[in-house]
């Protein structure tokens, strides 16, 4: 699944092994999308590649976070720097974590090594101030 989100052009994809460390899934797939339009073709066709004939496809979009549940596999596809606000890897930071690299090879990235994706100006960490209150 990994290779086939690289093929479609998804950028940054990131396998998490969770193991007996997730009770809900065995892999997680992390990936970037470029826009809306990108992450719905995406989805269109992992639905066609990967779905069961007769089961429904889950997907959850939201704003940043797109989530495809395929039971053992669930995959997150992420827009505009919601990745790096998410953070989702480091709720298992002891758990093997995989990237594949433009050449489709495997890289096992130790917890110290952890990469942080780049964030766009349209997200930062720091929250907004309280309306009606000056900004600092």
């Amino acid at each position: 699944m990994a290779r086939f989100l690289q093929e479609k052009k998804v950028h940054s994809v990131w396998i998490l092994v969770a193991g007996e460390a997730c009770a809900y899934a065995d892999f997680l797939i992390f990936g970037d999308v470029e826009h809306e339009r990108h992450r719905d073709a995406v989805l269109e066709l992992l639905d066609e590649q990967f779905s069961r004939r007769g089961e429904p496809f889950r997907s959850e979009k939201g704003h940043f976070w797109t989530l495809v549940d395929f039971n053992s596999v669930v995959i997150h596809l992420f827009l505009n720097g919601g990745r790096s606000l998410y953070r989702l890897e480091d709720l298992f930071p002891t758990a093997p974590l995989l990237l594949l690299n433009e050449s489709g090879i495997l890289e096992e990235l130790t917890p110290e090594r952890r990469p942080l994706p780049e964030m766009t100006e349209h997200i930062s960490r720091r929250p907004s101030p309280p309306l009606g209150h000056p900004s600092v």
